[in-house]
């Protein structure tokens, strides 16, 4: 089970994107950092000592020399929202002025091992099977949306990547030895992006290709994403040019046999305190841990396929589950696309196996 990355410590990996970031601002002094917020989904950082030791590895690869405060948020997918909203929070309140906030999903020493299905790798296997079909029956998701809904995945982030969209994300890569930063090669992408070809061929083809995504679970991988959340007098400090402002976020708790996604609460919590209404958003960009989950999402809001304003440019179906870093990217994924097609609304959400969801609201700042 090893990849690029699974090579890398676990801080070397969360400094990536960080280390990304410094580079492409060179003269920001990063030594004005107040604090660094991580989540992931490797429970073995929650130990004081270890999360310590893997704040200050995570710092100086990427070249930062400062003391920082660090704050980890760890165990599930939602980690890395959880941090985000966090930081958000004491940086609107005056606990700070600029704050890193990373997601990092890695499995190097995690006592959870992904299940192998079809060469890719599954993580809660059998517990996300039972979700689905409670999802799937209380909304009524046949089989054939199902099959839609994932098709257009891979379709859209197809069109993502030849557009050269992801050149600037984080992209994530197959869990296992490969030459490509994919989970298909490249002409297999633009095959199942082409226009040429009917539909049912295309799906034909992903199911001929790997089976096991069929049954509309994201394949585990392992990556991490970054930004970073200022204040104004942090703005002004650094000289940063704002990007998106957060508008709202919420984090809710629903009881985990409940028979809807647990992210729907908060997306109505951040909707009712921006006084905004679904029809009013631009995109959302939402987990797709499940397919299922999505759709019902999608039902419960009245959102058809067709509109395209749910993950438009792909999700965690086609470039793979990074769990703890994948909530993170929703929100860098997000704002590229508000200002790559000069939108203004734009939400994010993701829903955790232990009931927790999660959303944040953001509004473009760019004109493009």
């Amino acid at each position: 089970m090893s990849s690029f990355y699974r090579r890398l410590t676990i801080a070397e990996l969360a400094s990536l994107p960080l280390r990304d970031m410094v580079r492409r601002n060179a003269a920001i002094d990063w030594r004005n950092i107040d604090s660094l917020y991580v989540g992931s989904n490797n429970k073995n950082l929650c130990t004081t000592y270890r999360f310590r030791e893997f704040a200050a590895g995570c710092l100086k690869h990427a070249g930062i020399s400062s003391h920082v405060a660090a704050q980890q948020f760890s165990g599930s997918y939602c980690a890395g929202m959880a941090a985000l909203a966090q930081a958000s929070l004491d940086v609107e309140s005056g606990g700070g002025q600029v704050a890193v906030v990373l997601g990092v999903g890695w499995h190097g020493d995690d006592s959870a091992t992904p299940r192998i299905v079809d060469d890719f790798y599954f993580t809660n296997l059998n517990e996300r099977v039972a979700r689905r079909e409670k999802i799937a029956s209380h909304y009524r998701v046949a089989s054939e949306l199902r099959d839609a809904y994932i098709l257009s995945a891979f379709t859209n982030a197809g069109h993502a990547r030849k557009s050269g969209f992801y050149e600037r994300e984080c992209m994530l890569v197959k869990r296992t030895d490969t030459k490509h930063l994919a989970y298909f090669r490249e002409d297999d992408i633009e095959f199942v992006a082409s226009p040429d070809a009917a539909e049912v061929t295309k799906m034909e083809k992903i199911v001929q290709l790997k089976p096991a995504l069929r049954a509309g679970f994201a394949p585990a991988a392992e990556g991490a994403c970054g930004l970073v959340l200022a204040s104004r007098q942090g703005i002004d400090l650094l000289g940063l040019r704002p990007r998106v402002r957060v508008m709202a976020q919420a984090i809710t708790e629903s009881a985990v046999d409940l028979s809807t996604p647990y992210c729907i609460p908060a997306i109505e919590q951040v909707l009712d305190q921006a006084a905004l209404s679904i029809s009013q958003l631009d995109m959302l960009e939402i987990s797709e841990t499940c397919s299922v989950e999505v759709l019902g999402i999608m039902r419960h809001f009245d959102i058809t396929l067709e509109s395209g304003k749910v993950n438009g440019n792909g999700g965690d179906l086609a470039v793979g589950e990074a769990s703890g870093a994948s909530s993170v990217r929703l929100v860098v994924t997000a704002m590229n696309k508000l200002q790559a097609n000069n939108l203004r609304y734009g939400l994010c959400a993701a829903s955790s196996s232990d009931g927790r969801g999660m959303a944040i609201l953001l509004e473009n700042l760019v004109e493009c």
